[in-house]
């Protein structure tokens, strides 16, 4: 119960960029998921798109770069975003220049609309140009 109360504690000091390591992605989005209360929380994978918990809405956001442009265009504060394997674009054959330089462009953005991206996958791969980002 401690990492759930330390996730609350992320959000409220306004951390933009949570990595959760974890092979139980669905029990982990579900917990933190109901820590985040008083945020629109959201989840996205590649294969169902960008998901609104609350309402089931899903846009179909069908590569990271749109769903990052998505996330900028969006106008909604104090939101949740849990991505799925996003590590898998971030490094490793799948990366690239763009996803990685989308990500750090919206970090300011992320911390002045009290948004979170929180990235959940079973290994943490952080760049070095995102290592000082990341909790």
């Amino acid at each position: 119960m401690e990492k759930v109360s330390k996730f609350r504690q992320y959000l409220v000091s306004g951390y933009p960029a949570i990595w959760i390591e974890t092979h139980e992605e669905f029990r982990a989005i579900q917990t933190l998921a109901f820590e985040a209360k008083g945020y629109s929380v959201y989840s996205w994978d590649v294969t169902t798109g960008l998901k609104e918990h609350a309402t089931g809405q899903i846009n179909p956001c069908p590569t990271p770069v749109k769903l990052l442009q998505t996330i900028s265009s969006m106008k909604e504060e104090g939101t949740v975003f849990f991505l799925k394997d996003f590590h898998k674009y971030l490094t490793g054959p799948h990366s690239s220049v763009e996803i990685l330089r989308l990500v750090k462009n919206l970090i300011p953005l992320m911390k002045s609309k009290d948004r979170h991206f929180v990235f959940v996958s079973p290994v943490v791969q952080i760049p070095v140009e995102l290592e000082k980002t990341f909790t």
